[in-house]
């Protein structure tokens, strides 16, 4: 979403703050980490997942990408890396199908329907759903045990207001202490039905042990911050 939303900020006047470099951070937090496990959750059409690639070489990269046309494009970008496995699924907290909305802009497309305030805050042309079509689920928890993955280095999340639901479905793992890193997406504004507010999402994060590492791409009005990304980090034992 972060493209579509730089652009449509841009075009609405609205000022686009980067405080740092959040992939320079990553990249720094996992600096003695060899042979990473990175999960890409959201992963629309692999820039994110390439762009990983590109800064961990010897990284086991799991992508993650429910919609059809889009997880084509992450396929065929990514199909010739051997380290990069690409899943055309949704992570959530439960496995099965699911409804998932087709938004004009495809990198708004949502587990959640939009919020009727949303146009508001974003404006015409990319909340708005054309279509709703299902598509598969599983849980975080039930894709490591399945594939045995003893570990995640870093998890990325980008699933339009459906973060809280890739991390309820990733309780048993999170209380394992099996995740290093997560940077995750935050909306702040009414865009998606039934998302979790601020306060909801970071008690999660802190309730499993994680701590709060620094705020990256913020996008403010005039009025109000709209979204973030922030990157969360496991405490360590002797930190209290």
């Amino acid at each position: 979403m972060r493209e579509a939303i730089q652009k449509f900020c841009l075009k609405l006047g609205y000022e686009i703050r980067k405080y740092a470099d959040p992939f320079q951070a990553q990249q720094q937090l996992l600096s003695c980490t060899a042979n990473p496990v990175i999960f890409d959750v959201g992963a629309y059409h692999g820039y994110i997942t390439s762009k990983y690639k590109s800064l961990f070489p010897t990284a086991q990269i799991y992508s993650f990408e429910p919609f059809t046309e889009s997880f084509a494009i992450l396929e065929k970008r990514t199909q010739n890396n051997p380290d990069i496995h690409s899943y055309n699924l949704a992570l959530s907290n439960k496995t099965g199908t699911a409804e998932f909305r087709i938004n004009s802009s495809a990198e708004t497309n949502s587990l959640f329907a939009t919020d009727t305030n949303a146009a508001n805050s974003w404006g015409a042309g990319l909340m708005e759903t054309h279509n709703v079509v299902t598509v598969n689920t599983t849980t975080l928890d039930e894709f490591v045990d399945t594939h045995r993955i003893e570990k995640i280095d870093l998890l990325k999340i980008d699933v339009q207001g459906a973060e809280y639901l890739v991390l309820e479905g990733a309780q048993k793992t999170l209380a394992k202490n099996s995740i290093k890193i997560i940077y995750s997406e935050i909306i702040t504004t009414a865009t998606y039905e039934n998302q979790k507010n601020f306060s909801e999402i970071v008690s999660l994060f802190y309730n499993f042990g994680f701590e709060l590492y620094n705020f990256y791409n913020i996008y403010p009005t005039k009025r109000q911050i709209m979204t973030m990304d922030a990157i969360f980090v496991r405490k360590q034992p002797n930190q209290k």
